[in-house]
């Protein structure tokens, strides 16, 4: 190969090469469903989106007003009880500080409340994989509303189910079974409970995310406002928008949301987060006051 040739294929192998790494550029972005301007009245805040929950419609076990029969509310709980597990799904997403309703204290109005209540629960035997066994499904109403206002900001009926995979639910071989297995009949209702609180805080997630506003940016690194405290960690894929806000009647809302880029913050703090850009959207380049809110990639909950 002569000195000639092998410049020109230099020259060509290193056009494909740079071809190859500007591939990420000018991709369609997609931003994602969620994107509401209620937190960003938090960022000033440096602290969480506090949310408040309240299981509406559970009373005691000894309550005869209980959705469920006596045997099926022990297992699930009094309404401290299912107030603490509900508590404890939302807090599990890392991305709100949460509380039960019933604690008491100050609201602010850049405050959540959110509702869930009982409107079903069933539990079937099925035949089911060459064996009959319990297949309980729970339905559970979440109502996410706005403190200030009152207005109910998302609402949405979801489901949990126990029994449908391979290794849940009760086995009943026989109708002789049912009295003695009472009771691991009734735990497979708090386990579709379960289920349907944790489907409950991953959609709080997806419906409320973390939001940021575009900082200092320095080629393909850049600084948000946002960090821990406001439900941002470590690893978190964050979409980069562009867009007005304007008033909708009493709320606040975005404009056309044009995408910019994809960006991954690797460093986290609790009120800024360093970013590393992974997709240039045709919108590129980043300026400051671009906003940021969390990718799909990054939700912690996988929901309804």
């Amino acid at each position: 190969m002569t000195k000639l040739t092998t410049a020109i294929f230099s020259l060509f192998l290193s056009a494909n090469l740079m071809s190859a790494a500007l591939a990420d550029d000018g991709k369609d972005i997609k931003i994602p469903s969620g994107v509401d301007p209620f937190r960003l009245k938090l960022l000033k805040k440096a602290e969480k989106l506090k949310v408040y929950v309240n299981m509406v419609g559970i009373g005691d076990a000894k309550d005869e007003k209980m959705l469920f029969p006596r045997a099926k509310g022990d297992a699930v709980g009094t309404h401290q009880q299912m107030n603490a597990r509900f508590e404890s799904a939302v807090k599990n997403t890392e991305r709100f500080d949460a509380f039960s309703d019933t604690s008491g204290g100050v609201r602010d109005q850049s405050d959540l409340v959110v509702e869930g209540m009982i409107v079903a629960a069933t539990q079937n035997i099925e035949d089911y994989e060459a064996i009959r066994k319990a297949v309980t499904t729970v339905r559970l109403d979440i109502k996410i509303k706005d403190t200030g206002s009152g207005r109910i900001i998302k609402a949405r009926t979801l489901t949990g189910v126990y029994g449908d995979q391979k290794g849940e639910g009760t086995v009943i071989r026989s109708d002789a079974e049912f009295a003695s297995k009472s009771a691991e009949l009734a735990g497979d209702y708090e386990k579709a409970m379960q289920e349907a609180l944790m489907i409950g805080a991953g959609y709080l997630e997806r419906t409320i995310r973390p939001l940021g506003v575009v900082d200092e940016v320095e080629g393909d690194v850049m600084t948000l406002i946002g960090g821990s405290n406001h439900g941002i960690r470590p690893n978190d894929r964050m979409v980069i928008f562009r867009a007005k806000t304007k008033r909708v009647g009493e709320v606040e809302a975005f404009g056309i949301m044009r995408p910019v880029a994809v960006v991954e913050c690797d460093t986290v703090s609790s009120d800024t987060s360093q970013c590393q850009v992974k997709l240039k959207g045709k919108d590129w380049p980043l300026v400051k006051d671009d906003f940021a809110v969390l990718g799909d990639a990054s939700l912690k909950i996988s929901g309804d």
